[in-house]
C-alpha cells in the first residue's frame, strides 16, 4: 500500500453533504476522505485505518471502497467525527503506519460575519410606479422604498443561509427601526449575493437617515439617505442643455440649438433636458413652461406639470406649437417652482419689407418678429441699382 495521493473534507448539516475548505459552526458532523492505492491482492477493511486529533482522540475508518485497477487497486477510505469547534491538526494511521496529515480549519459565527462585505449599498424609491435608485429623495412623493445590497466573503455565501439578516434605520428622532430579509439561496462558487429589504413608507423627516445592515445583530455596513423639502428640491433642478425639437411635414424631428427661420405646415417647441445638481437625488418637480411675446413683460403658460427627476437628466418637449406662434412669441423659460432656471430664444429678427416706391418700410408697417430675409433684402438692392 502507497500513502494517499488526494484527500478532501467537509461537513454535513441538515441532511446534506459539502465538501468545503473550512469547517463552519453549524456543522453536525465532519467528514474525511482519504484516497489510497493498494498492491493488487492486499486485503484490509476500514477498521485498520485511524484517525487521531491529539494524543488520546482516535476515530476508526467508517467506510472503505476499493475498486481494481490495472495492477492494482485504488480506493478511499473515510472517517466522520462530530464537528471540532476549532482548529484541528490530524494524522491518519494504517495500524500504527503514519500515512497522511491534515489541518481542519475551523469557521466561527464571528469570524465568518467579521469576513461578510457590503458592497453597493442602494436606496430605491417608488414615484408613482416609477422605481429609481438614489440616495436623496423628496419625501412628499415617494409611494414606497426598499433598500438593497450585494453582501460577499472569502470564504464563499453558502454560510450565510444559517444567519438573520436585518437592517437598522436610524432617523435621528426615535427608536430605530429594525427589518428582517430572508437570504435567498447562495450557490456554491456564487461571488457575491443579493439582499433587498422592502420598506414600505419611509420616515417623513427631512435630513440624513443612517440604514444599518446587520447580522446576528451585529453591524457590516451602512449608508446615509436624506429626506428633502419639496422647496429645496425645486432649487436643486438643472437644465444641462435646452433646444428646438421641430415637427417636419412628414412627421420626422430635428433636434436644433437655434431656430431662425420656421418653414409653413411645420410644427415646433422649446425641449429641455432637466435633472438635479446633487448625485444621487430623486423625486418629483414641480415644472412650468411659459413663453413671452414679443414687447411683453407677461408670461403665457404654455405647459405645467410634475417631471421625475435624478442626477441623469431627461428629455421633457411638451409643447407643440404651430408657424403662428413662431412669429408671435419671443423667448420660451422654463420654472421649477417658482425658480426660474434656463430660458431659450428663438433668435427670430425683423423680416424687411419694402413699399410700393421700392424704399424699406418702416418698423411700424412690418411685424418686428418675423425672420430676416438676406435673399430679399440682396435683390431689392439689385433693383435700386439697375434702375439707377
Amino acid at each position: 500500500m502507497t500513502e494517499n495521493k488526494a484527500l478532501q473534507f467537509g461537513y454535513e448539516s441538515k441532511g446534506l453533504k459539502v465538501i468545503s475548505p473550512v469547517i463552519p459552526w453549524f456543522a453536525e458532523t465532519i467528514f474525511l476522505e482519504v484516497a489510497i492505492r493498494f498492491p493488487d491482492k492486499f486485503i484490509c477493511s476500514a477498521s485498520d485505518f485511524s484517525l487521531h486529533i491529539g494524543r488520546t482522540f482516535s476515530i476508526p475508518g467508517t467506510e472503505l471502497h476499493i475498486n481494481d485497477a490495472e495492477g492494482h487497486k485504488v480506493g478511499k477510505v473515510t472517517f466522520q467525527l462530530d464537528n471540532l469547534l476549532k482548529d484541528s491538526k490530524a494524522k491518519i494511521y494504517f495500524k500504527k503506519k503514519l500515512i497522511s496529515e491534515i489541518e481542519i480549519p475551523f469557521l466561527s459565527k464571528e469570524a465568518f460575519i467579521a469576513s461578510v462585505e457590503v458592497h453597493s449599498p442602494a436606496l430605491f424609491c417608488n414615484f408613482d410606479g416609477q422605481v429609481v435608485s438614489c440616495q436623496s429623495f423628496l419625501m412628499s412623493n415617494c409611494k414606497g422604498a426598499s433598500v438593497s445590497a450585494s453582501l460577499s466573503s472569502k470564504y464563499g455565501l453558502v454560510f450565510l443561509a444559517n444567519l438573520d439578516a436585518s437592517i437598522s434605520i436610524d432617523a435621528g428622532t426615535e427608536i430605530p427601526t429594525t427589518l428582517v430579509a430572508k437570504i435567498p439561496n447562495v450557490d456554491i462558487g456564487q461571488p457575491c449575493v443579493p439582499i433587498v429589504f422592502p420598506l414600505g413608507s419611509l420616515p417623513k423627516k427631512t435630513g440624513n437617515m443612517k440604514v444599518s445592515f446587520m447580522l446576528e445583530g451585529i453591524k457590516i455596513g451602512s449608508m446615509i439617505c436624506q429626506g428633502i423639502t419639496s422647496n429645496s428640491f425645486s432649487k436643486m433642478m438643472l437644465v444641462s442643455k435646452q433646444s428646438f425639437v421641430v415637427w417636419k411635414k412628414n412627421g420626422d424631428l430635428e433636434f436644433v440649438d437655434e431656430l431662425p427661420q420656421l418653414e409653413s405646415e411645420v410644427r415646433f417647441g422649446p425641449c429641455f433636458w432637466i435633472g438635479t445638481k446633487v448625485d444621487g437625488l430623486a423625486g418629483f418637480a414641480d415644472i412650468k413652461i411659459q413663453g413671452y411675446l414679443h414687447g411683453s413683460h407677461q408670461p403665457l403658460c404654455f405647459w405645467e406639470g410634475k417631471v421625475l427627476a435624478t442626477s441623469t437628466p431627461a428629455l421633457i418637449a411638451p409643447v407643440n406649437l404651430g408657424p403662428e406662434s413662431f412669429k408671435e412669441i419671443s423667448y420660451f423659460e422654463i420654472l421649477s417652482g417658482k425658480n426660474s432656471i434656463a430660458m431659450i430664444k428663438l433668435g427670430s429678427k425683423p423680416t424687411v419689407q419694402f413699399t410700393s416706391e421700392g424704399t424699406i418700410a418702416s418698423a411700424d408697417v412690418f411685424a418686428s418678429t418675423a425672420n430676416v430675409s438676406v435673399q430679399d433684402v440682396f435683390k431689392k438692392l439689385r433693383q435700386f441699382s439697375s434702375s439707377n
